[in-house]
């Protein structure tokens, strides 16, 4: 039932704004309405979710956003969290699904291609380009879903990107949404899902050693959000 009802609502959503963003550029209207129309996906389920904002964080600052990927709907977790128009980084393949293509075609999503050699200066210039539209951008540089909960390596493809247009990190920390919806099950739970929003950490001008650092810096602050439900003190 939950399944049916998110995808009702992204197709329905994108016939109503297809229409609209002929005249109006999706950016502009993407928060008044369709992000958190989108949020709701995951409320389907009896889910709640509570956002933290840290101190020093701007949303007025176009970033790069990374969040720890856990389930099909981080990104509508994302969209129900985030107080500022942002695309994501998504795997082309995923822009000829029906309806979730159409929807993520319609956002500005930057498509990232299987075999991606070579074709990062690419993936920079499209970041550049939404970015100098006061669009932000969503990654998820553990590449795959967690399979315990845990956070994975991160890939530093996004990093360097960051770098290269001169966005500062966003780090995101999802927890709660593999109670949720852990990967593996069709079956969704009601869950308490906390999102935390913390400061941005520049990027520009970064050698790439210094660069490792905020790459671990961003992973580790994500880690203590996440994890410490994990324990069993917890």
């Amino acid at each position: 039932m939950v399944w049916i009802l998110s995808f009702a609502t992204m197709i329905l959503l994108a016939l109503v704004c297809l229409p609209i963003a002929v005249f109006v550029p999706f950016e502009r209207i993407q928060r008044w309405g369709p992000a958190q129309i989108m949020g709701l996906c995951p409320r389907f389920s009896g889910s709640r979710i509570h956002v933290h904002r840290g101190p020093g964080y701007d949303p007025s600052r176009v970033a790069l956003y990374v969040q720890n990927h856990v389930s099909m709907l981080d990104g509508h977790i994302a969209l129900a969290s985030i107080p500022q128009v942002f695309c994501g980084l998504e795997n082309a393949a995923h822009l000829r699904l029906p309806g979730y293509g159409m929807m993520m075609r319609l956002g500005n999503t930057i498509p990232v291609y299987k075999r991606s050699e070579g074709r990062s200066a690419e993936i920079a210039a499209s970041a550049r380009e939404r970015a100098s539209r006061g669009i932000s951008i969503l990654a998820f540089p553990e590449g795959h879903r967690t399979l315990d909960g845990k956070v994975r390596d991160f890939r530093r493809g996004v990093f360097f990107i960051a770098r290269d247009v001169g966005l500062p990190i966003v780090p995101i920390a999802v927890r709660g949404a593999y109670d949720m919806l852990p990967k593996g099950t069709p079956f969704l739970r009601a869950a308490r899902i906390d999102v935390y929003i913390g400061a941005p950490i520049e990027t520009a001008g970064l050698s790439d050693e210094a660069l490792e650092g905020v790459i671990a810096e961003a992973r580790g602050w994500i880690i203590d959000r996440v994890e410490a439900a994990l324990s069993p003190a917890a």
